[in-house]
């Protein structure tokens, strides 16, 4: 059975889309997704109180093909998060899926990454939750990596899905964002486009600076130039994709290292590191692969 549950660790800020932002909105989608799932696939979804699910916020059961949600939960984005959590389990962990054996690590690592995708795909940034949730379980350097490419299948399937709803529950935007419009471009203003965001990712990706806030804005940056080169032309992600996956690494690195630091502008280290925050700082930052920035980052290379 697997359950949500978990502790925020690290915020950062993105793009909130304003009438999906509303709370009344997120419930409408949340209820419109669940309809969807109980009428037209052969899924279960079902609430019950908070209080009866042990701290998880919801699970899903592979015998029965059931999701169910605490339906008490009083944050509606969280709510559809988990529910949106969930539906990535079922599609990639059910009865007769060829991953349903894979360690509780990688499948909520799975799980938890297509809900952070479909909530910031909405305009929700949920990355207070998700990206701590995700640290939590990422533990193994293997597990991001081999866990990419299913991950990214079943979170087309649960943005295409909510992008109808939405539609249906007319709460798309009257005004698109601009990556949204480049498909409408001209070859020569699509191509000066499309070079413009390869800059940027890579300016991203080769960035050595020892200030952890810059390396998360240019991630933010690198990020939305990668969905809008997926709206350009989704096979062009492709050619990103290493090149993100290095930046989300980063994330998961700089979540550990903010915990070697009293101070949010991480220029003071904790006199009384513990070994356990030490060891998860420096296998996550061996992860991304980059001795400069491992250099630059660590407390004690000060």
């Amino acid at each position: 059975m697997a359950q949500t549950s978990g502790d925020p660790v690290l915020s950062a800020k993105d793009f909130v889309k304003e009438n999906l932002a509303d709370h009344q909105n997120v419930t409408s989608l949340y209820n419109a997704f669940k309809d969807y799932l109980n009428q037209q696939t052969d899924l279960k979804v079902s609430e019950v109180p908070l209080a009866t699910l042990n701290g998880a916020k919801g699970y899903f059961q592979p015998s029965t093909n059931e999701i169910v949600i605490g339906g008490d939960e009083p944050d509606n984005a969280l709510k559809l998060k988990t529910l949106y959590h969930e539906y990535a389990h079922s599609q990639l962990h059910g009865l007769k899926s060829a991953f349903k054996d894979r360690p509780r690590a990688y499948q909520e690592t799975q799980a938890e990454a297509v809900a952070y995708v479909a909530m910031q795909n909405i305009g929700v940034d949920t990355s207070n939750y998700s990206l701590g949730y995700v640290a939590t379980w990422a533990k193994d350097k293997a597990v991001i990596h081999s866990a990419l490419s299913e991950i990214q299948q079943v979170s087309n399937k649960v943005i295409e899905l909510s992008d109808g709803l939405t539609k249906q529950l007319g709460l798309q935007e009257a005004q698109k964002e601009p990556e949204h419009d480049l498909k409408k471009l001209s070859a020569q203003d699509l191509n000066k486009s499309y070079q413009g965001l390869q800059q940027q990712i890579q300016q991203a990706t080769n960035a050595q600076s020892s200030n952890l806030a810059q390396i998360e804005s240019e991630g933010t940056r690198a990020s939305a130039a990668y969905k809008a080169i997926v709206a350009i032309k989704p096979a062009f992600a492709a050619d990103y994709q290493q090149a993100v996956t290095q930046l989300y690494k980063k994330s998961l690195a700089i979540a550990q290292i903010k915990k070697l630091y009293n101070d949010q502008n991480l220029q003071h280290p904790k006199a009384d590191l513990s070994s356990s925050n030490i060891d998860l700082a420096i296998n996550a930052i061996e992860n991304v692969e980059n001795q400069d920035f491992a250099k630059n980052v660590l407390p004690w290379s000060k």
